[in-house]
């Protein structure tokens, strides 16, 4: 996931590539560039077709979530972070890690968790708690390079008019100082933690078929015990688990009816907030609804 940049809408189907990420009608209308020209697909997981993209020499840079995290959680494969890098210096291209999904692992997301060396960092979203607005870092080798151009030549990413306005900055430093703190991660971890492993218990007693992904904060409940590796497996699983989308609803409208919203796709995102009584709380709920579904 990178928001909605025009060089970034495009995904593989069916080998071909298309500007439609979600392979709907919902994006790829309106001017978009060709996406031929301005970008090139690898599956993640797939160093060996990396390699093949990158050896003309003609890809400014690669740009990867550490762990693709849109709507489940897909973890790379053992190795597949040092081969990324070590392509990538290989062939003289940038390479970008895009945390904002991933922030939920910790205040330095996976970069700083699992040492990852990018050349630049980006993250939105979050950083804000609700306002829109971004941040990025810069290798010392890139910023020696690209602060002297930015300095000649006043460049920004989106406009100038809005960007870097008082209250998205006064927003980011209040989250900073306040919000995404090491022991608000620490709450947050554990607290997912817990609230995964109590719907395990009640998955196990039910022997279903399904499993709980824990990504830092966010957890994640999947109808299958597969664990995708990039997208195109994730929607191969999807289209074989089409007859449990109101299964999905269920769970959606029980927990709404019993004071619980979580996003779509079923994955809670946990507050520094939350408490071990609304954790115990979850628990008995999640067993409910699960007793409903299989009695």
């Amino acid at each position: 996931y990178h928001g909605t940049v025009d060089e970034t809408l495009v995904t593989v189907v069916d080998g071909k590539m298309i500007t439609d990420p979600y392979g709907g009608s919902s994006y790829g209308i309106g001017a978009l560039p060709d996406p031929e020209l301005r970008t090139r697909v690898v599956e993640f997981n797939d160093l060996e077709a990396l390699e093949q993209a990158l050896s003309p020499r003609d890809v400014a840079c690669v740009i990867t979530e550490p762990v693709l995290a849109q709507m489940s959680v897909y973890p790379p494969d053992p190795g597949f972070h040092e081969g990324l890098r070590e392509l990538t210096r290989r062939f003289d291209t940038l390479l970008i890690i895009d945390e904002t999904h991933n922030i939920v692992a910790g205040a330095g997301g996976f970069t700083r968790l699992w040492n990852l060396e990018p050349d630049i960092f980006v993250l939105g979203k979050g950083i804000a708690s609700g306002i829109p607005a971004s941040v990025m870092g810069l290798s010392q080798e890139v910023a020696d390079q690209a602060l002297p151009l930015f300095e000649k030549n006043f460049v920004q990413g989106i406009g100038t008019t809005l960007s870097g306005n008082a209250l998205a900055v006064a927003a980011l430093r209040a989250t900073l100082e306040h919000v995404m703190t090491e022991s608000a991660y620490d709450r947050m971890i554990s607290g997912a933690e817990r609230i995964a492993d109590g719907m395990e218990k009640v998955i196990r007693a039910a022997d279903l078929p399904w499993r709980v992904d824990c990504l830092g904060c966010r957890v994640v409940l999947r109808f299958s015990q597969a664990v995708p590796r990039n997208f195109a497996e994730q929607r191969a699983e999807r289209r074989g688990l089409q007859g449990l989308a109101e299964t999905g609803m269920y769970f959606h409208t029980f927990y709404a009816n019993r004071g619980i919203l979580i996003p779509p796709g079923f994955f809670a995102l946990i507050s520094p907030e939350v408490t071990a009584e609304d954790i115990e709380f979850h628990d008995k709920v999640f067993g409910e609804c699960v007793s409903e579904l299989v009695g």
